[in-house]
């Protein structure tokens, strides 16, 4: 499987076939408090073009870590309105599945 570098997104189709990527920007948003478990974290927003559609589901691999599963529907919202998300998100949410 492709993997990211330290610095990279790569969307990836649900066959593992890579769509897009980008290099992130070293310089983000500190989250205030109304984003409970990630204020104070930094919230960096990557731009990608050219993700084609019709895949219903992709992943998504920030940084060479684990790819997370996202639809098309929340692929393609707003940044902002992606970044509202994390207002109710917990980060127990994000961790991957525990290996028994």
């Amino acid at each position: 499987m492709p993997h990211a570098s330290d610095e990279e997104i790569i969307v990836f189709d649900g066959d593992g076939k890579k769509l897009a990527r980008s290099r992130q920007p070293h310089e983000g948003t500190v989250l205030s408090s109304e984003f409970g478990d990630f204020a104070g974290d930094c919230l960096v927003v990557t731009r990608l073009g050219h993700v084609r559609g019709g895949e219903g589901t992709y992943f998504v691999q920030w940084g060479g870590g684990n790819k997370v599963k996202i639809s098309e529907k929340d692929l393609r919202r707003p940044a902002d309105e992606q970044a509202d998300g994390f207002k109710t998100l917990k980060k127990t949410d994000l961790a991957p599945p525990a290996l028994d």
